[in-house]
């Protein structure tokens, strides 16, 4: 009686026990066919029919199946929100682009540094107002000393 090893290369073509392992409970010997990496990349094979070993060819009827489960499915519903998250987050990120193009923003820190002084300038500005607005309204007015007029 032949060993473990020699029925694994004899059935799926390798004696690489984890290959075999990792096949379906229900695996015949046909889809079972896994060569050992070096084989694979030397050999001249078909690869289509290699493909079409893997994985079963999709027909109109598939297509047509997988839509009528699809559309409608809960699946379908999530894939949505993600969808829909993630062409917000796209759209964010383009007029986000398109402000810093306007405020003349590159990548380069010497854009950050003028955006930066430009903006403490500004704020300054308005601190000086403020302040000013402040001393108008409560500040009192200086008194009049009429001089005396000696003749």
């Amino acid at each position: 009686m032949p060993g473990l090893l020699e029925s694994c290369k004899k059935l799926f073509k390798t004696k690489d026990l984890y290959k075999v392992l990792s096949l379906p409970k229900n695996a015949s010997p046909s889809e079972g066919e896994v060569d050992d990496e070096d084989d694979v990349l030397t050999q001249d094979k078909d690869w289509y029919d290699y493909w079409r070993i893997l994985f079963h060819q999709v027909t109109p009827q598939d297509i047509k199946e997988f839509e009528e489960k699809y559309k409608g499915s809960d699946e379908e519903l999530s894939d949505l929100k993600i969808y829909t998250v993630n062409m917000k987050a796209d759209e964010e990120a383009d007029e986000a682009d398109e402000e810093a193009k306007k405020l003349g923003l590159g990548e380069e820190d010497e854009a950050l540094k003028s955006l930066i002084h430009s903006n403490q300038q500004s704020r300054a500005k308005q601190m000086d107002s403020f302040f000013a607005d402040l001393e108008a309204k409560y500040a009192e007015p200086e008194k009049k000393t009429k001089k005396l007029l000696i003749p």
